[in-house]
């Protein structure tokens, strides 16, 4: 299977727009890239997978998205990453505001995402080829269970900063409670024992590599207490968990959706919950949203 993502970067603003396509057989000169990359469980595209951020080293008057295939043959263990087309989308402008554009030059940095699915690639030690018009360099990427790693040799057009990132375990669930007063505490400890209720199991995180939510020394979630005098006028819990997820993400939420409108309205609850499958929610008496993750394994 071949796919062609595509993100336009801004260089303070980060727009991100994914597309799907065949293979070209056109590959567009460089004089080389520098890499930022991870292993990522967010809701931007709604599933795990390792992205990659390519920078051009050659700066330029016009805003440039840079465009990225892939094929991947876990046969053969390769992965080949083709940059297939450059596009130009105007005059460079600067982004920021005041002091962080008063010295600029009037030059960005093309640059681009690529991202490759975890579910597409095994554990295993794959050739990892990076070609424009005017390189080919061909690295080494090494993927563990506990985490990845991109071994890049020495070479004059392709590098990165970043030689291993660590990999989430499937199947956590994460996030905070944000609620005032002690009553309201109490409903959103219910909704928390109902969560156990439902299968789900408390855990702990010491891999401090990767943020799930604010632990302690030994890994355990955090619960923080802000009295009054602590520059709000009514009692603060911010109730942090971490769990072992058994249930649909879908009737987590749901859930959470019935006990938040059990808090008194000045309550002003503020719930995060999120999974390390790409799931994501927030909810508030005023706001509302949730993004489910593709279907995973």
């Amino acid at each position: 299977m071949k796919h062609r993502f595509v993100i336009l970067v801004l260089t303070i603003t980060i727009l991100i727009a994914i597309f799907g396509c065949e293979k070209s057989e056109t590959t567009v000169g460089s004089s080389g890239h520098e890499l930022i990359w991870n292993h990522s469980f967010t809701y931007f595209e709604r599933e795990r997978g390792y992205q990659f951020l390519f920078y051009g080293v050659e700066r330029i008057e016009t805003l440039s998205e840079l465009l990225f295939e892939y094929q991947i043959d876990n046969n053969k263990k390769s992965i080949e990453i083709t940059l297939v087309d450059k596009i130009d989308r105007g005059k460079c402008e600067c982004f920021g505001v005041g002091f962080a554009c008063k010295d600029w030059d009037g030059l960005c940095t093309p640059s681009g995402i690529l991202f490759i699915p975890e579910k597409m690639l095994n554990e295993g030690a794959y050739t990892f080829i990076i070609r424009t018009l005017e390189y080919t360099i061909q690295s080494e990427f090494i993927i563990t269970k506990e985490k990845a790693i991109l071994n890049i040799p020495k070479n004059d057009y392709f590098s990165s900063d970043i030689k291993e990132v660590f990999i989430a375990p499937k199947n956590l669930l994460y996030g905070g409670i944000t609620v005032d007063r002690e009553q309201n505490k109490e409903i959103a400890d219910n909704f928390l024992n109902d969560v156990r209720n439902l299968g789900q199991q408390d855990t702990i995180w010491t891999n401090t590599h990767i943020f799930l939510t604010k632990v302690d020394k030994e890994g355990k979630p955090i619960t923080d207490f802000f009295p009054p005098d602590a520059g709000w006028h009514l009692p603060r819990y911010q109730i942090r968990f971490l769990m072992t997820q058994t249930s649909d993400f879908s009737t987590i939420f749901e859930l959470a959706e019935n006990y938040i409108t059990k808090i008194s309205a000045d309550g002003y609850p503020y719930w995060s919950i999120a999974s390390t499958n790409g799931d994501n929610a927030t909810i508030s008496h005023t706001h509302k949203y949730v993004w489910y993750a593709n279907k995973h394994d």
